[in-house]
């Protein structure tokens, strides 16, 4: 006998399977829109939670002089970074790491709101709410909370009791020879979170110096640690430049412009120092110097960062009468005979100023109005020649044309072009107003006296070097310039020098003579003008001394200022010629052309020098002691050291940077002891001691 059918129940049972069937299917629908529709938006979030991108920066390139001095070099460092994101306070966090990294209470106030600002700009994010351009570009998961950290500071923070803390490798600009052609080499300054070149070379070949960074991906867990890494981008190191600086002749002329400076009551002064055959420059000064290891300068610091040798245009000056006669000369317009007539020291005119000499000449011969200086005399030989023609003339040797020598911020000069020169414009410019050029741009003029007629573009930069990243291989490519360009006779270049040589011999320029050589030369004083009234100033002068050495075949060219000073250029800026001039005749190895009693009193004051301080010797490596070797352990991971013994301190750390061993420096001379000993690995976050000493 059958059960009783109950109708309800069968009802009850189809209504609950057509309920699970809505049910599985809304699932299914659900299940299609996201894996389907929304896969792309999901995965998008995914990644952004657990693939992360980092940069790792390549190494900077180094700088170097022409001979391999290293003038700047990059040191391994470690930056502590956060991500601001996992802090869920920012005014505990910036409290808590205060005194880890010795912050000052702006400096904290500084931190909490950046933390502040990027947490804001995430929440923005997540809610899809526009973006100004800067919150777009801002590093949302990684803020730098110090760069160049001690060790004392890493192992402070790695005992506070935040794991989103990290320490990342960097590296630190390093320049072993402090302040030595600091306004050549330039310096690094804080951009943003980064290091970007801002004067100097280290500004005008920024990118090149920085390579191309690594950029590395990595999967996180959900506190941001990194479980998986590989490399998405190869990184490149960046370009080593080779200048065209001689350090030792760069030290003496800054030693020298110091000098000159303080001797004569300026404020400023810059000397540059040029190859008149190659307008490579070997040296390039200015006074007062800074310090580049300073990454964040005071104003006052910032101010004497201007490279006013190659930026400062002035009045030349007497040193323009070098082109006036130059000019007479080439056209045979005058002869070095041709008398002029210098009015006794005042050349009264209808309705214009009377030109002046410093002391009245009556008549002067053309080869005397340059040895003496006559202002009136250069006028006039200004006249003879003819308004275009000097203006041409003065186009030849380069006057208001950038010379690109590979420094930023150069200055054109001032030169205005003919049409709007007045009646009497030319005759003021044959001996320096109405005119105005960069130490660099009368370097080049000067060449062309020096050197046989020919203009020749200025460089700093000698050769670039390359290094492949894979096979370490290393390319040297040398930068090609202009080849010099014949712009006056030969023939009126050699007479020229030889009135130069008067100027030195018998002339404006007797303070200037170097003991040993022969040396030509020109005088200028030029009065600085007031901004506000537009008025020369009474005893503030620009004054200059420009040669070369020696006579007949000229290898160095000179041109240095006093700036500001009540001295005139011949003895202000002549017993700086002399000094520099001498140092760089004799580390190029010029021989003597000269030699007086002068020359000999100085060479016997250099032996008995010689003789009181003997030469500075590198001590010879010594023998590593013999000891266990401990034993291998895939734990220990790390570079092996390399052997530092018997090395100076930029050779040190230049090999340390290239292997990735991060030192500490102490003392100073040759490197003497270093622990842990060459062939050790180098646990990891440890540092090697490298002990120093002058013997």
């Amino acid at each position: 006998m059958h059960p009783p059918h109950d109708e309800h129940s069968d009802a009850r049972a189809i209504w609950i399977g057509r309920a699970a069937f809505v049910w599985a299917g809304l699932i299914v629908l659900q299940l299609i829109y996201l894996q389907v529709v929304k896969h792309a938006d999901y995965a998008k979030r995914a990644d952004s939670q657990q693939l992360h991108e980092y940069v790792e920066q390549a190494q900077r390139g180094d700088i170097v002089d022409r001979n391999g001095h290293a003038l700047a070099i990059s040191v391994r460092t470690q930056t502590a970074v956060v991500n601001p994101q996992k802090i869920p306070s920012a005014e505990f966090f910036a409290g808590s790491v205060q005194e880890a990294l010795g912050l000052t209470v702006a400096e904290r106030r500084e931190l909490t709101d950046q933390m502040v600002y990027l947490q804001r700009i995430k929440a923005k994010k997540e809610l899809n709410e526009k973006l100004t351009s800067a919150e777009a570009h801002e590093s949302l998961n990684q803020m730098v909370l110090k760069r160049h950290i001690t060790d004392e500071q890493r192992d402070r923070l790695k005992r506070l009791p935040f794991k989103s803390l990290e320490f990342i490798d960097d590296s630190r600009r390093y320049y072993p020879n402090e302040t030595v052609a600091a306004h050549v080499v330039g310096t690094l300054g804080i951009v943003g979170d980064d290091l970007e070149g801002v004067v100097g070379v280290e500004k005008k070949f920024d990118t090149e110096l920085r390579g191309k960074p690594k950029l590395l991906k990595a999967l996180t867990d959900s506190q941001q640690n990194r479980y998986v890494t590989w490399i998405k981008q190869k990184g490149e190191p960046g370009v080593n430049l080779h200048l065209t600086i001689h350090q030792v002749i760069q030290e003496e002329a800054e030693t020298q412009l110091e000098l000159a400076v303080k001797k004569n009551g300026g404020k400023r002064g810059f000397l540059v120092a040029m190859d008149p055959q190659t307008g490579e420059i070997l040296a390039l000064a200015n006074y007062p110097s800074f310090d580049p290891s300073i990454e964040k300068p005071t104003k006052e610091e910032a101010e004497t960062r201007v490279n006013q040798a190659v930026n400062l245009a002035l009045e030349p000056g007497s040193v323009m009468k070098m082109i006036t006669i130059t000019t007479g000369l080439d056209t045979g317009k005058v002869t070095p005979e041709t008398p002029v007539f210098c009015e006794n020291g005042s050349w009264p005119r209808p309705n214009r100023k009377p030109i002046r000499d410093l002391h009245p000449y009556g008549g002067l011969d053309v080869a005397h109005v340059l040895i003496k200086s006559s202002n009136i005399g250069a006028a006039k030989v200004a006249v003879i020649i003819g308004r275009e023609t000097l203006y041409n003339y003065l186009q030849r040797f380069g006057m208001g044309q950038r010379t690109d020598l590979g420094l930023p911020g150069e200055s054109r000069g001032i030169f205005w072009p003919i049409d709007k020169w007045n009646q009497s414009t030319h005759e003021y410019i044959a001996f320096g107003h109405n005119i105005s050029a960069t130490p660099v741009q009368l370097a080049r003029a000067v060449c062309v006296i020096a050197n046989g007629g020919k203009l020749v573009s200025p460089t700093i930069l000698l050769s670039k070097e390359y290094v492949d990243p894979e096979s370490g291989r290393k390319t040297v490519l040398h930068v090609d310039r202009p080849a010099p360009r014949q712009v006056i006779k030969p023939e009126t270049a050699h007479t020229v020098r030889l009135l130069m040589q008067q100027v030195v011999e018998e002339g404006t320029g007797t303070l200037a003579k170097i003991p040993g050589y022969t040396a030509g030369g020109k005088t200028g004083t030029a009065e600085l003008i007031d901004p506000v009234t537009h008025q020369y100033l009474k005893n503030r002068n620009a004054a200059s001394f420009m040669g070369f050495a020696p006579v007949v075949n000229p290898r160095i060219v000179i041109i240095a200022t006093v700036y500001d000073t009540p001295q005139k250029g011949g003895p202000a800026a002549g017993p700086m010629f002399s000094a520099v001039a001498r140092a760089a005749l004799r580390v190029l190895n010029v021989p003597q052309d000269k030699f007086d009693a002068i020359a000999q009193k100085a060479a016997d004051e250099a032996v008995v020098e010689e003789k009181k301080l003997p030469p500075l010797k590198a001590p010879p490596p010594q023998k590593a002691e013999p000891g266990p070797e401990p034993p291998p352990s895939r734990f220990l991971v790390g570079p092996k050291v390399p052997d530092f013994r018997g090395k100076s301190v930029p050779v040190v750390l230049k090999e340390s940077a290239g292997a990735g061993v991060p030192v500490e420096i102490m003392g100073r001379g040759f490197a003497r002891l270093q622990k842990p000993p060459a062939g050790a690995v180098l646990p990891p976050g440890e540092r090697v001691l490298v002990e120093f000493a002058r013997n």
